[in-house]
């Protein structure tokens, strides 16, 4: 068996895009927020003003179930009863502060939103602090054709992976524009085989951030954290779990869009990296530090909401962690039909090891890994999510011991507190 350094928890991607998802309700854009209804006015914030006293008052309108009801002021708007909605109202703005209502509803609840338009001259409110909190469990079982990564040419065993985990998050909002957010990720994962106990991790994640806005539409996220991953390979050799630890520093900055586009999200982050074996002498610890670049940009091509992915890192390693340069590329789709929300998409990464490994004959160790997946998610009721998800790996290299193929299928559920 050979050992794969692993960045993040190894969860069902279905349920913790799923958690993530609902997360993203806590946006610093201009959100509101119940168990599943979010409103959004396009590059705009819950404050905002207005040179002009007549305009036009456009919403982006989204539900995990499909909406029924959208009032303006106490005005029904016309809608047809889909998962998303985009809604445009004539308004008369009066000197001073202008209050806008906005209501939306599904057949499981309503939000009530209110934004606030300035037109003319204003004084500088005092600034107002509100506490936020969301939390998300998500439980699943996952097969896994081949959870080893052995070549094609031995026999891989296959295995049913049991896994968990615990998304909470708080926000302290000083204002519409300006935001900090502590959040975690607490996961465990299972084997029933003794022989796939090498392959169990244990992920937790504590990360700070603070989010400003810039200009209309812009913000900066300053943040911070942490990463801990238990990994199993020498646990049945010793008791003990060897511990991969990251301390990371990130910055982003984000854009909203016109449409077809939503929005930009542009992302540089340093970490540093400390691996200790729990079998082996200190010259065999494994550290280093990881540069990496990330961007990402949504849009909405034709009836399918578009997520594009791309991310190059480097690492400056010590010990037996290689140096090496990483990119990866994705691509997702996802579009509603009724209350089933379904999405697939490819995702691509590269591994060019910068050094000769004397383990594979002095050669340089290349490797791509290419995987397809398609995914959906169905909510019971308003605390109840269902996801499941389907991929197909393979992993291609100069290195013949590195190359294999996998296969998994996993069922997920969601609980949101």
């Amino acid at each position: 068996m050979k050992f794969r350094l692993v960045y993040g928890p190894a969860l069902s991607r279905a349920g913790l895009l799923l958690a993530v998802a609902l997360l993203s309700h806590l946006s610093p854009a201009s959100t509101a927020r119940a168990q599943g209804i979010l409103i959004i006015r396009p590059q705009h914030n819950n404050s905002s003003e207005a040179e002009q006293s007549q305009i036009d008052f456009e919403l982006r309108i989204s539900a995990f179930t499909p909406l029924v009801s959208v009032k303006i002021n106490g005005v029904q708007q016309p809608i047809p009863k889909t998962l998303l909605v985009e809604v445009s109202a004539f308004l008369r703005l009066y000197p001073g502060e202008n209050k806008i209502e906005v209501e939306a509803a599904t057949e499981f609840e309503t939000v009530t939103k209110l934004f606030t338009i300035q037109f003319g001259p204003t004084e500088t409110p005092a600034p107002q602090y509100k506490t936020e909190f969301a939390m998300f469990a998500v439980m699943g079982l996952q097969f896994v054709s081949n959870p080893l990564g052995l070549p094609d040419s031995f026999s891989a065993p296959s295995g049913l992976r049991k896994f968990v985990a615990l998304i909470p998050r708080w926000d302290w909002i000083r204002s519409s524009d300006e935001r900090l957010s502590l959040q975690s990720i607490i996961s465990r994962d299972q084997y029933g085989k003794q022989e796939l106990k090498s392959e169990e991790v244990a992920f937790t994640q504590i990360r700070i951030s603070m989010i400003s806005a810039l200009e209309k539409g812009q913000f900066l996220t300053l943040g911070g954290g942490y990463n801990r991953i238990d990994l199993g390979f020498a646990a049945a050799l010793t008791g003990k779990q060897p511990a991969q630890r990251d301390y990371f520093v990130f910055s982003s900055l984000r854009f909203g869009l016109q449409a077809p586009a939503e929005l930009i999200d542009l992302t540089l982050e340093f970490k540093r990296r400390a691996f200790r074996r729990a079998v082996t002498d200190s010259d065999r610890d494994e550290n280093g530090f990881v540069i990496t670049f990330r961007g990402e940009l949504r849009a909405e091509l034709f009836a399918f909401k578009s997520r594009t992915k791309v991310s190059f890192a480097t690492l400056d390693a010590k010990g037996k962690l290689k140096d090496k340069f990483e990119t990866r590329l994705s691509e997702e789709l996802s579009r509603p039909f009724g209350n089933l929300l379904l999405g697939f998409g490819l995702r691509l990464r590269r591994n060019a090891f910068l050094a000769e490994d004397a383990q594979f004959g002095g050669r340089t160790p290349t490797e791509n890994l290419l995987t397809y997946f398609v995914n959906g998610g169905y909510p019971l009721s308003r605390s109840w999510i269902l996801g499941a998800e389907f991929l197909y790996q393979s992993q291609d290299s100069n290195v013949p011991e590195s190359q294999y193929r996998n296969m998994a299928l996993s069922t997920s559920a969601i609980y949101v507190f």
